[in-house]
C-alpha cells in the first residue's frame, strides 16, 4: 500500500519529518472578536499536525482545512494599541519610506487591516498608500489612504513602488501563488512573518495558532523569494527576533543551495525535533505553575491575542486564571476563543486585585510594569517565555 507523503507548500519537496506530539487541538480563530462567553467556548476546532520540510526547512501545518477559516469583519489581531509595538512600526514606515522612495511613489499593502501600518506609511511621508483586507469593506480614509475590500486585486493597482505583506504570508495555504501575485506588480516588496527559529529556540508553542499554516525560517523565506524571481536585499529578524523582515527587489542571481544552505537546514531540523519533544513537558510545567500562582491569589493573562489564546487553550488548568487584560479596546469585553475567559482594560484590573499577571510576550514586559505601577497595582509579573527552562521566573 502506497504510503501518501505530503509535499512542502513552497518547495514541493516530500522529504518531510513530523513533530513529536502529532496532532494537537487549537480553535481556528484565535482572534476572533467573541462578545458572549457561552459563544467563545463553541468556536469550531482544528488540528495542528506539523510538518518540516527537509529541503527549504518551512514547517507547515499537514492538517489544515483551508475552507474552515473566513476573515470575516470581527477577526481582530492589530497590536498598534502597544507602545512598543507602535514605535516598532514607526520606525519600519520610515525605513520602507527611505529604502524603496515613497516620498515620490506608491505602497500598496495586502492584508493592511483596520489600514494603522498605512498610516504609518502616510504620516512617514509616504506619496499614496492603498490597502487590501477580506476582514473590511471597502472604504476611503483620508487623502492619501484607501482600503479595497476582498473584490479588489492587488494587480489592480498600477505604478506601485513597494507591495508589502505583513503577517499574511503565514495564513496563506499556496505561498507560492501568492508570493507570485506580489511579485506581478514590479515592485518592490516587504514581507514580515513570524520567525520559525525564535519559536523552536524559545520553545515558544503559544505561537502555533490555527490560522498560521506556515511557519517560516529564513532559509524558507530566502528560497520563496528567489522562486518567485526577486533578489533579496535584507532579510533580518526583527521585534526582538520575534518576526522575520525581508526586503526584495525584482531580479534574482540563481545561486544553487549550498552547504551553507544544506548547514542551516540540518541545524533547523535538529531545532524543530527538540521543539517537539518539550512539548509534553513545557504544557505541563506551566499547567503545575498555575495551580500554584492560583493559591497564592488571582491570576490574570496580560495579551488576549494569538499567544495568550493558545496558552489557554493548551494549558490544562487554565480555567485558574481569573481574566485576560488587552490594550486592544476593541478586545475589551469580549471573551478568549475557546476559553471563554473575559478580556479586561488594564484600568479595569484594579477589581480583580492581581497577585500574579502571566506576561504573554516579553516585548510588552516594561510597559506592562509600567501600567501596573501607575494603576498602583504591585503583581508578580511572570513572563510565558517557554518552557521548563524559564521556571526560574515562575519559581
Amino acid at each position: 500500500m502506497a504510503v501518501h507523503v505530503p509535499a512542502c507548500p513552497s518547495c514541493g519537496c516530500t522529504s518531510s519529518r513530523t513533530w513529536a506530539p502529532g496532532s494537537v487541538s487549537l480553535p481556528v480563530a484565535s482572534n476572533m472578536l467573541c462578545f458572549d462567553a457561552a459563544a467563545a467556548r463553541q468556536v469550531p476546532r482544528g488540528e495542528l499536525v506539523l510538518l518540516f520540510c527537509g529541503s527549504c526547512s518551512l514547517t507547515w501545518n499537514g492538517a489544515f482545512e483551508e475552507e474552515r477559516l473566513d476573515y470575516v469583519p470581527g477577526y481582530e489581531n492589530s497590536l498598534h494599541h502597544s507602545p512598543a509595538f507602535s514605535r516598532y512600526a514607526a520606525a519600519l514606515a520610515r525605513a520602507l519610506v527611505a529604502t524603496f522612495d515613497l516620498e515620490r511613489g506608491l505602497a500598496v499593502e495586502v492584508g493592511c487591516g483596520r489600514g494603522d501600518f498605512l498610516r504609518e506609511l502616510v504620516g512617514a511621508g509616504c506619496a499614496r498608500a492603498v490597502g487590501f483586507d477580506p476582514s473590511l469593506p471597502g472604504i476611503r480614509i483620508e487623502d492619501r489612504l484607501e482600503l479595497y475590500d476582498r473584490r479588489a486585486g492587488v494587480t489592480d493597482i498600477e505604478g506601485a513602488r513597494l507591495v508589502l505583506a505583513r503577517h499574511v504570508l503565514e495564513h496563506v495555504s499556496d505561498p507560492v501563488t501568492f508570493v507570485t501575485t506580489l511579485s506581478s506588480t514590479g515592485a518592490g516588496m516587504y514581507l514580515e512573518v513570524p520567525r520559525a527559529e525564535y519559536m523552536f529556540d524559545a520553545g515558544s508553542f503559544w505561537d502555533l495558532v490555527y490560522e498560521h499554516v506556515t511557519y517560516f525560517s529564513a532559509p524558507a523565506l530566502r528560497a520563496l523569494t528567489r522562486k518567485v524571481g526577486y533578489r533579496v536585499r535584507e532579510l533580518r529578524p526583527s521585534f526582538g527576533g520575534q518576526f522575520l523582515s525581508l526586503f526584495a527587489v525584482p531580479g534574482t542571481t540563481h545561486r544553487p543551495a549550498g552547504p551553507r544552505h544544506a548547514g542551516e537546514v540540518a541545524r533547523l531540523a535538529a531545532q524543530f525535533d527538540a521543539f517537539g519533544a518539550a512539548f509534553a513537558t513545557t504544557v505541563a510545567h506551566w499547567s503545575a505553575q498555575l495551580t500554584r500562582m492560583a493559591e497564592a491569589g488571582p491570576v490574570v493573562a496580560w495579551g488576549a491575542g494569538s499567544k495568550g489564546a493558545t496558552f489557554l487553550n493548551l494549558v490544562p488548568g487554565s480555567d485558574l486564571v481569573a481574566a485576560c487584560v488587552d490594550v486592544n479596546p476593541l478586545k475589551q469585553g469580549c471573551y478568549v476563543p475557546g476559553t471563554g475567559h473575559a478580556i479586561f482594560a488594564p484600568a479595569e484590573l484594579a477589581s480583580i486585585k492581581p497577585s500574579t499577571v502571566l506576561v504573554m510576550n516579553p516585548n510588552y514586559l516594561d510597559e506592562i510594569a509600567a501600567v501596573l505601577r501607575q494603576s498602583g497595582l504591585t503583581p508578580r509579573l511572570v513572563p510565558v517565555l517557554d518552557g521548563p527552562g524559564q521556571a526560574a521566573l515562575a519559581g
